[in-house]
């Protein structure tokens, strides 16, 4: 078996998915394609490009709590990665726009310029050039 295409979705679990959507419509020019309320808990799935991210509110089962701060603790997705056009511009935009925590790679293991950014809810998310 292979896999076919590229990934699926990424599902992420956030308190306030609205500014989650927010976010990225903001600066990756991301739409809500769908709201859905899959057993008690609250989905947008936002459409990014040619990918689909998901983000929805914890549900009981998930055993998260005010205690477990912003995002869960422990093993599981530790970032995404989206190609983009124009790299130096988009970085330009999110510094103008107050996004500070910006690591730069000018010489990534693939060749090309790369960055780390921190998204909303400290979600790591790496850049990469076309």
């Amino acid at each position: 078996m292979a896999i076919v295409g590229a990934f699926h979705h990424v599902h992420m679990i956030s308190r306030d998915p609205d500014g989650v959507a927010d976010w990225f419509e903001r600066f990756f020019g991301s739409e809500i394609v769908a709201e859905q309320f899959p057993a008690g808990a609250r989905n947008l799935v936002l459409r990014v490009g040619e990918g689909t991210l998901s983000v929805r509110t914890p549900r009981p089962s998930d055993g998260l709590t005010e205690a477990d701060g912003p995002r869960p603790k422990g093993y599981g997705i530790h970032h995404f990665c989206f190609v983009v056009d124009d790299l130096p511009g988009l970085l330009e935009d999110l510094r103008a726009n107050g996004v500070t925590n910006i690591q730069e790679m000018p010489v990534h293991v693939s060749g090309k310029f790369a960055a780390f950014i921190e998204g909303p809810e400290e979600m790591p998310i790496e850049l990469i050039q076309a």
